[in-house]
């Protein structure tokens, strides 16, 4: 449940650039997007090993 809570909060945060690109910069826009992107993958890599890791216990 904290992974989709934190997967939920960085989406929230992907909205916030999105209606703020037009009043930055694309680099700094690039960037932003860049470091959420890397912390969604992390997430999303988290619950395929928990996913994962309970299917192996089932079994």
């Amino acid at each position: 449940m904290e992974i989709l809570k934190k997967l939920s909060n960085m989406g929230n945060n992907l909205n916030q650039l999105v209606k703020n690109a037009r009043f930055m910069g694309t680099k700094n826009l690039e960037n932003q997007a860049q470091n959420l992107f890397e912390n969604i993958m992390v997430i999303i890599n988290n619950l395929s090993d928990d996913w994962k890791n309970s299917k192996r216990k089932k079994l």
